[in-house]
């Protein structure tokens, strides 16, 4: 086995790494599992990962490190990456649970080098092939290191690039593929450290970019196909909710009963740019690559994600540059624009009295409560919106079922939902004559409370609870 390992190739990619050098033998597996589990069966993924990552041990320990498992290979990377102290490395290593540092700082370099000198700019993870949704990100990413004079700091701007992982036709042209494999077994010298070349630098943007005017056209277009179901499905959720305590909440909820039919996406990194992302020649040159991308990718226009400071200088020089620039739909990142939805929720119930209750209730610290009304920590206000929409619906859910009571089908039904976990059985439920009828009549109910036929605080929290429910269901929908 030791002799038939090879070295890492060059170029070298993320699959490299990811793919084992020397398959695990079986009758090593077999022994591991025996001795763990006493039986033959098959294991399940805990037990799975604990018999791989022994695998792993005695082939990198018996071959005193020639044979380099993804184990060693990865947890050494990762916790580089994650911690970056040089002494973790070094123990774990002492013990034989992941490569040497040096080791470790060689192949980062030599994914640095590899990046750097592909001669396309999509990433090598991903196809250059039509039809495929091809699309870009770009952000900052700073660590600010402590230095004596301030300077020196982290401010890069890095990309990443995702599409729908997708059967393609083998006769469509990818020029990745055609390009030669290089030898895995020639020893060749590794360096610790990336010399930065000259095409680091890019093109300066000397124009002073402004949009003299903004045109905004609304557009109004008929409701999704599955907007009525997603209706459906989260009126089922409240009525469990309504009448079990043990119902998880609406992302546990719909991660058991929904099925998620869109497709799978495959994400590579772009190449990092050393500037800090708001400067004008850093935003033209992220254009740039876009519009590389797309036209490698065979598309005729390509969708862009920045945040506001970036998007902002972006849309300025894609009015300026007309009708260079044409082709690159900018987006202004999700992260923010819910951030800002979250501040209008916040500023819809900062003197309504319900902060006082979640205080007192201590789901909210009085220290945090600014953060929540003004929108700026995003798990806190992600997690207080939907208790709060669903405390309100349980309570307009309590008069609406005083005067319409619940049918003994339905609930039976609801109660059925927690022993049979399936899509199918809540499709079932839905599309039954009894469900149906009570949500007509709860949709009935609901339009009566929100044109003031139950009084104005109750208009105001059902506006609320609108306001809430949109924001859930387009975050799932990812129009966020």
């Amino acid at each position: 086995m030791k002799e038939a390992s090879t070295d890492f190739p060059f170029p070298l990619t993320a699959e490299n790494i990811i793919h084992q050098q020397v398959p695990t033998p079986e009758l090593l597996k077999t022994f591991f599992q025996t001795l763990i589990t006493g039986s033959s069966e098959k294991p399940s993924s805990r037990v799975d990962r604990y018999i791989n990552s022994l695998c792993d041990d005695c082939l990198f320990t018996s071959t005193k490190g020639a044979i380099k498992p993804v184990k060693h290979t990865c947890l050494g990377l990762g916790l580089k990456s994650i911690t970056g102290s040089r002494k973790v490395i070094e123990i774990l290593n002492h013990f034989g649970h992941c490569l040497h540092y040096n080791t470790i700082e060689e192949l980062e370099t030599d994914l640095a080098i590899s990046i750097e000198e592909q001669s396309s700019t999509t990433p090598s993870e991903l196809q250059c092939t039509d039809g495929l949704s091809t699309s870009l990100a770009w952000d900052n990413f700073d660590h600010n290191n402590e230095t004596l004079s301030g300077k020196d700091t982290l401010h890069d701007t890095v990309g990443i690039c995702y599409q729908n992982i997708m059967q393609v036709d083998e006769t469509c042209s990818n020029d990745k593929e055609n390009q030669p494999n290089l030898p895995t077994n020639k020893k060749r010298l590794r360096k610790r450290t990336l010399d930065s070349g000259s095409h680091n630098i890019i093109e300066p943007y000397r124009k002073k970019p402004r949009i003299d005017k903004f045109v905004y056209h609304e557009k109004i277009s008929a409701a999704p196909s599955h907007l009525k179901q997603m209706t459906q499905r989260d009126f089922l959720w409240t009525m469990a909710c309504y009448l079990s305590a043990k119902t998880p909440m609406w992302i546990g909820w719909n991660s058991r009963y929904t099925e998620d039919t869109l497709p799978l996406q495959r994400i590579g990194y772009m190449d990092n740019i050393k500037l800090p992302p708001t400067r004008l020649d850093v935003v033209a040159e992220t254009l740039k690559k876009s519009q590389k991308v797309a036209e490698e990718c065979k598309q005729k226009y390509i969708v862009v994600h920045y945040d506001l400071a970036i998007a902002k200088p972006a849309k300025q020089i894609q009015s300026t540059e007309s009708p260079v620039y044409d082709n690159v739909f900018i987006c202004f990142g999700p992260f923010h624009i819910q951030l800002a939805y979250f501040a209008s929720l916040g500023y819809i119930i900062e003197d309504s009295g319900i902060t006082d209750i979640l205080i007192d209730c201590e789901a909210l610290g009085s220290g945090s409560l600014k953060v929540l009304l003004h929108g700026k920590h995003y798990n806190r206000c992600k997690r207080l919106h939907p208790i709060i929409f669903l405390a309100l619906r349980h309570l307009h859910l309590k008069e609406f079922l005083a005067k319409y009571p619940l049918p003994q089908a339905v609930c039976k039904a609801i109660e059925q939902l927690s022993k049979n976990q399936r899509h199918d059985v809540v499709e079932e439920i839905e599309q039954s004559q009894e469900m149906q009828q009570l949500m007509c009549t709860y949709e009935s109910f609901l339009q009566d409370t929100r044109c003031v036929l139950h009084g104005k605080t109750a208009q105001f929290w059902i506006h609320y609870t609108d306001l809430v429910h949109l924001q859930v269901d387009f975050a799932m929908d990812g129009n966020f």
